[in-house]
Order: structure tokens, then C-alpha cells, then sequence
């Protein structure tokens, strides 16, 4: 039995912090946060929103910590995601039920005291509201999560739509957000002439820097900003513009090579296709797989096979129209067990933030039984430059088993990505990779895919 140890993303809300127990992630709060928490229970929006599913729910537990009002422990989530592993749906899904539950939370007489996208998880393929404790009484003032909201949100989401389909993955470099001063200097000045960009961005920052400036020369300045009052009708108004404007955003569907893979492929035939699904079903029929990892998965076409069966999986692929593609396919399909991210596995996610703890690195958070790397061996190798035995420790880490593809440098794929380099990778052949990958773990089967020069292994992690 292990005591309570606190979380790291959990310390700056003097209303509670997370902790976990016994394997158990529980929240406590404490006495500075108990008149917010009983009045969103006694209320009725704590009762509604877990009934829409767009809040956790939880049960209360006995403390045994000193000094807490109550021990929460709510539901469970498996795998703990970030806004900069997102596609561009799932921002906007989570900026929209962010705004849904400002919006019910002023029908009740209460508001979001912050409107981070770190207070959101997806939980059976549906974002979800975690923080209980970021819910506070009602006042007549400016919304507190409104800044927070338009530059952890509106600003990326802009930026993804009009920029860069991936620019989230810049929340990752600044904990704080993305600046809408930096925002409005990128886009175009096109986006002056819509009302949403113009007032929460342009205006926005133009406005920050004013009162910034002004606060400097007259400290008076900052009294007057608190004392500004502003009606609920007004609050509402604001965050029904903000949802219209991100409802209008979108971004435009590019064909890339990774984008349109499955539909463009002609170095692999129906039958080999076939033959791949096939060979995995069959090797994994008598495992007891409860979650899989499939890295490169693309629009997860393979990691459907387990998901269509109720199995848990997290999809990787570095290509954001790939990963959009694949939320939406899981929104469309009522998809509760996959989980798309959009992750460059030459540059994992690391630990990041206060003393490196507040936000974990991926090996921290995922915890697969079964890893799927199917047609990304040589771009790892050729394109990212990693060596081979670097490789087999890398999908060693997992300590799981892998269903893994080797592609040879007789195949078109490879052919094309060295008409473009210089040969030097020595290290690859089929041999090599036998030879450093049996260093960590135990052949079970190979089959050679019919029609290519592609083999498929299904490896079992050595004992240590």
C-alpha cells in the first residue's frame, strides 16, 4: 500500500490539489475551497453537467490527510493527454464544451474561474471536464478565464485554421499560452474584417498593451480595472461570440502523403492488405490485450482492429491531417476506445513545466500491452537518422509486445527516400534489425506480406 503522493500539474489552486493514492488519482479540497465546491453541488450544474458528460463525476472518500474540507475521488481517467498533442477537432471540441459549461455555469449563478485546456480530457472518445474546483461564485466582473481562454484556445485554433495545421504543438513551448500580441502579427490582416478575430484578438492585445502601459505610469489604473462591473447578460453575450467564432473555424483538408496514404497506396495490393489485418488478429486472438499502441498509425485503419472489439488504443502519427482525420472517423463511427494524438516519435513529449513534473512525458502515460509499428520502421531510420540498435531500444522501453513491419531498401518506399539522400545507413537490412531487436526481445512469428519484400514480426519482450 503506497501513502498519498501529490501530483506535479497540481499546486497553484489554493482550493485543493491532486494527489494519487494507492494507484488512485483523488482530489482533495481544502477549507479555502470548500464555499465554491458546495455551492456547485448544491446548485444543480455539478448533477447536470455529469449527466451531459461534460464534467467527471466523483465519489467522496474518507481523508486521511490533515487540515481538508473532503477527499474526492473521481472517475478515472487512462491516459492523461495535452492540447499540443491534439488535432485541430479535438482543440475546438474542447474550447466548445469549455464555453458550453461557462455558459450553464452563469444560469446557475456561477462561473470558470480559469479556461485552460488542461482542465480537459478525453474520456471514451469525448472531451471532458476534469477540475471541479475551478468552478466559483458568480460576480458582476470582467471573466476571469477570458484572457486564459483566447490565448490557450482562440489563439492556437486561428493560427492552426489560417497558419499551420500542427501550431498547437507551440503550447508545449510556452506554458503560458500563445500570446495574442504574437497571434495578430501573424495572421493576415484579412482577419481584421471578421468580427471574432478582430474583437477577442486584435482589439484583445491592442487593449493588454494599453492598459499594460498605462498601469506603468498611473498604479491607480489597476483599481480602476477591478472596480469595472459588467452584467451576466453581458458575460453571456461575450462567450456566445466566442463560440460562434470557434464553431466558424476549420481548417483546410490538404491531400499529403500521409494524409492520403490509404486511399493513393499502389505499392500495396487489396490482398496484402488483407494479409496484414489478417496476421494481426490471428497472432493477438489469444493475448489478453487491454490497450494498444499503434505508432505511425495514420487515421488508425489498424488500430480499429482492436478498438472495434472494445480494446483501448492510443494512435499516434505526426501528420495533423492524419490525426484530425482520425477523430472525426471516431466521432462519426461513436469510436469510445480510440484515442488519436498527434505526436512526432523522433521528438517525444517530454516532462515539462515546474521542475519538469507539472506535465509528464509520454513513457510516463502510456502503458500499452501490445505496440503496433506497421510501415514506419524505415522512415525512423532513413528519414530521422536513428540508428537501428537505437531503435530496438526505443520500442524496448514499452515493455510490451510488437507487432512490428520491416520494410527492405528493395521496396519502392524506401527506394524513394533514397533517391533523394545518400546510402549510409550500413545498419539496415533484415538481419540488423533481427539481430538488434533480439537483444530486447523473443521472435514469436514472422510472415513474409504477400506481394512485397515486406515482412511482418510479432515479438515478446526478454525477461530481465
Amino acid at each position: 500500500m503506497k501513502g498519498p503522493e501529490a501530483l506535479g500539474a497540481s499546486f497553484r489552486d489554493p482550493a485543493g490539489f491532486v494527489f494519487r493514492e494507492n494507484g488512485v488519482v483523488k482530489r482533495a479540497v481544502t477549507e479555502y475551497g470548500k464555499a465554491n465546491y458546495e455551492l456547485l453541488m448544491s446548485s444543480g450544474l455539478y448533477q447536470s453537467l455529469v449527466a451531459q458528460k461534460k464534467l467527471v463525476s466523483h465519489e467522496t472518500a474518507p481523508g486521511n490527510l490533515s487540515a481538508l474540507y473532503k477527499v474526492l475521488v473521481p472517475e478515472q481517467i487512462p491516459v492523461i493527454t495535452y492540447p499540443y498533442e491534439w488535432s485541430f477537432s479535438q482543440l475546438k471540441d474542447a474550447a466548445i464544451l469549455t464555453l458550453e459549461i461557462e455558459l450553464e455555469a452563469l444560469k446557475n449563478s456561477l462561473s470558470l474561474k480559469d479556461a485552460t485546456p488542461f482542465n480537459i480530457q478525453f474520456l471514451n472518445g469525448r472531451p471532458i471536464f476534469l477540475d471541479t474546483l475551478s468552478f466559483e461564485k458568480y460576480e458582476d466582473k470582467p471573466w476571469a478565464g477570458y484572457k486564459q481562454f483566447c490565448e490557450f484556445f482562440l489563439a492556437p485554433l486561428v493560427l492552426m485554421s489560417r497558419i499551420k495545421p500542427d501550431f498547437n504543438r507551440y503550447l508545449a513551448v510556452d506554458m503560458a499560452g500563445i500570446s495574442l500580441e504574437f497571434t495578430s502579427r501573424l495572421l493576415p490582416r484579412s482577419t481584421f474584417f471578421n468580427f471574432g478575430f478582430l474583437s477577442h484578438i486584435h482589439l484583445h492585445a491592442a487593449s493588454q498593451a494599453k492598459y499594460d502601459n498605462a498601469a506603468k505610469q498611473n498604479p491607480e489604473m489597476s483599481k480602476k480595472i477591478a472596480s469595472l462591473r459588467v452584467s451576466k447578460m453581458s458575460r453571456s453575450g461575450l462567450v456566445d461570440n466566442l463560440l460562434s467564432t470557434i464553431k466558424s473555424l476549420k481548417i483546410e483538408k490538404k491531400r499529403t502523403s500521409f494524409g492520403s496514404y490509404y486511399a493513393t497506396c499502389d505499392h500495396y495490393s487489396s490482398e496484402a492488405d488483407n494479409f496484414k489485418q489478417e496476421q494481426i488478429k490471428k497472432w493477438t486472438a489469444s493475448s489478453s490485450v487491454a490497450q494498444v499502441l499503434d505508432l505511425g498509425g495514420n487515421n488508425g485503419k489498424y488500430s480499429r482492429i482492436f478498438t472495434e472489439k472494445g480494446i483501448a488504443a492510443v494512435c499516434v502519427d505526426a501528420d495533423p491531417y492524419c490525426v484530425d482525420e482520425n477523430y472525426l472517423l471516431s466521432q462519426k463511427n461513436a469510436d469510445q476506445c480510440m484515442l488519436p494524438l498527434l505526436i512526432d516519435l523522433s521528438n517525444l513529449t517530454p516532462a515539462l513545466g515546474w521542475m519538469g513534473q507539472e506535465r509528464m512525458s509520454l513513457l510516463e502515460r502510456v502503458k500499452p500491452n501490445l505496440v503496433l509499428s506497421l510501415a514506419l520502421i524505415h522512415h525512423l531510420r532513413i528519414t530521422a537518422g536513428i540508428s537501428m540498435a537505437r531503435l530496438a531500444d526505443f520500442f524496448a522501453q514499452w515493455k510490451s509486445a510488437l507487432v512490428i513491419e520491416f520494410v527492405p531498401k528493395e521496396d519502392i518506399k524506401v527506394k524513394e527516400l533514397l533517391a533523394v539522400r545518400k546510402d549510409i545507413f550500413t545498419d539496415y537490412s533484415e538481419s540488423d534489425f533481427e539481430r538488434e531487436f533480439g537483444r530486447h526481445f523473443n521472435a514469436r512469428e514472422k510472415a513474409r506480406i504477400p506481394g512485397t519484400e515486406r515482412t511482418l514480426y510479432y515479438f515478446f519482450p526478454r525477461a530481465s
